[in-house]
C-alpha cells in the first residue's frame, strides 16, 4: 500500500532565518530573538553562516561548527557554521576509512575529486540537515552572511571601491523640508517646483 507524500506531515523543528545586506542588524536581531525564546523555556540553537561571524564576541565564548552551550543563558546554544571546516570534516569521513587500505595514489585521487566547490556545498547542506533534524532542540535561529559587500566586490582594498564612493558622495536627494531639517551635517537647498510647491534638495556631505 502506498501513501501520498505530504510535507506537512513531517515534524519539522521550527526555524528562523535572518538575512540581508551587511550592517542592518542581523546579528543583533538574531541574538535578541534567540535569547527571548530561550527565556521562555525553549531550547534554541543560534547558528551563524557568516565567515566573519562575531557571535563569539557577543556571547564571549569560543564557538565552532558544533553547538556550544552559552554560559548564564539556560536553553541557549550557538555555533559558527564554517563551510570550509565542514567540507574538511566531510571529506575525512569519506576518505578516512580507506587510509592505509588503498594505495596513496588512489587516496590522492579521491582527495582531488572531493576538493571542488560542490563538496563545500554538500558539506554545508549536510551540516544544516543534521542540525535541523536534531529533535533535542526546539527552535533554530540562523543568522546569515551579508548579501552585499564582498559579494559585490566592494572591499576597501578594491581600487574600484574608491571610484564608487566618490560617485556616491555628494548625491542629492529630494526630501521633505521638515524631515531634512532634523538631519545634521547636510547641505539644504530650498527650491520651487513648477507647481509652486517647495521641496528641499538634500546634499550628502559624506558617504557613510
Amino acid at each position: 500500500m502506498t501513501t501520498l507524500f505530504n510535507p506537512r506531515s513531517i515534524d519539522f523543528t521550527p526555524f528562523l532565518f535572518f538575512t540581508g545586506k551587511g550592517g542592518v542588524g542581523k546579528t543583533s536581531t538574531a541574538c535578541a530573538t534567540a535569547i527571548a525564546l530561550a527565556d521562555r523555556g525553549k531550547q534554541v540553537l543560534l547558528v551563524s553562516t557568516d565567515p566573519a561571524s562575531n557571535l563569539q564576541d557577543v556571547f564571549e565564548v569560543e564557538l565552532q561548527n558544533k553547538p556550544t552551550a552559552i554560559p548564564n543563558i539556560p536553553n541557549l546554544f550557538a555555533a559558527n557554521l564554517d563551510p570550509e571546516i565542514a567540507a574538511n570534516e566531510y571529506k575525512e569521513k569519506v576518505i578516512g576509512p580507506y587510509r592505509g587500505k588503498l594505495p596513496e595514489p588512489v587516496i590522492a585521487s579521491m582527495e582531488e575529486q572531493l576538493s571542488g566547490a560542490c563538496t563545500v556545498e554538500i558539506a554545508a547542506f549536510n551540516e544544516f540537515s543534521t542540525l535541523l533534524t536534531n529533535k533535542e532542540l526546539l527552535r533554530f535561529t540562523f543568522e546569515g552572511a551579508g548579501c552585499c559587500g564582498p559579494q559585490l566586490g566592494l572591499s576597501l582594498d578594491n581600487p574600484q571601491t574608491t571610484d564608487r564612493l566618490e560617485i556616491i558622495n555628494g548625491i542629492r536627494v529630494a526630501m521633505d523640508e521638515q524631515v531634512a531639517s532634523i538631519i545634521k551635517g547636510v547641505t539644504l537647498d530650498a527650491e520651487e517646483t513648477e507647481e509652486g510647491v517647495q521641496f528641499v534638495l538634500l546634499g550628502l556631505n559624506q558617504c557613510c
